[in-house]
């Protein structure tokens, strides 16, 4: 299935990306949403605090904006990839399977839920993962030059929150 989503792996890549700006900014609006509300509790001027407020309300826009744009995109290769894989499939069986073997709808139920499994290889199993490792990667190269320790320390959190997720996934 991978090689058949190759010409469309311009369009992964960015969908990845926008995957990415998603879960950044979703990280950010996380982080400033914190920080706002422990400098609120100190009552500062309103002016002091104005900034955050308007960046708060972009990173919730820029998320909602970049993770509708990734589901686009990915989807839009992912089904493109499949019409070509149900093309080549149809293909193959007119050419070499005796069909008449087959009860009408068991052959079509078949390849109707062979085929619609891999999409979701393309839409589920590859593009949310190399969205996080790319978030967090770069929130570990960012904790780790404002704090040595607290980068270390995330990086080996996010490693071990990795293993277990594949861990349960194959179990």
């Amino acid at each position: 299935m991978l090689g058949l989503a190759r010409p469309r792996g311009g369009r992964f890549a960015l969908g990845v990306l926008l995957g990415a700006a998603a879960t950044a900014a979703g990280v950010g609006l996380l982080s400033l949403a914190a920080w706002l509300i422990a400098t609120a509790a100190t009552h500062p001027a309103v002016t002091a605090l104005s900034v955050a407020v308007v960046l708060t309300r972009a990173l919730g826009v820029t998320r909602g904006v970049a993770r509708y744009l990734e589901r686009l995109v990915t989807h839009d290769a992912a089904l493109r990839t499949l019409a070509d894989a149900r093309d080549r499939v149809y293909a193959r069986l007119a050419a070499t399977e005796p069909v008449r073997r087959f009860r009408s709808g068991d052959l079509v139920s078949r390849l109707v839920s062979d085929t619609d499994a891999t999409q979701d290889l393309l839409v589920r199993g590859l593009t949310p993962p190399l969205a996080a490792l790319l978030v967090g990667g770069g929130v570990v190269t960012l904790s780790t030059a404002l704090l040595t320790e607290g980068g270390l320390l995330l990086a080996a959190g996010l490693v071990l929150a990795g293993v277990a997720t594949r861990a349960s996934v194959s179990a």
